[in-house]
């Protein structure tokens, strides 16, 4: 599905989404309980998944991905650059 306007959430889920895509962009390299995130802002799981998918047009655990492929690509282009 592709992402949509913030504006079709509730804000305290939109802020939800927002807060945990920031931990996971500064927590990529570790293990996240997704779970206990959805616990944490009084959402059930499935419902954390739902809101994170409509907001970014993918799971937490790709967008972990994501960030974790992002952040090796940009070490490697600068080891890369600093060898040549």
């Amino acid at each position: 599905s592709k992402p949509i306007n913030m504006d079709t959430l509730p804000n305290d889920q939109v802020l939800t989404v927002l807060e945990s895509m920031e931990y996971i962009e500064k927590h990529y390299d570790d293990k996240i309980d997704f779970k206990n995130i959805a616990n944490k802002n009084a959402l059930s799981y499935s419902s954390y998944l739902r809101y994170f998918k409509k907001l970014t047009g993918t799971t937490p655990a790709k967008y972990q991905t994501k960030c974790k492929i992002k952040k090796y690509n940009s070490k490697t282009i600068k080891t890369t650059y600093r060898s040549n």
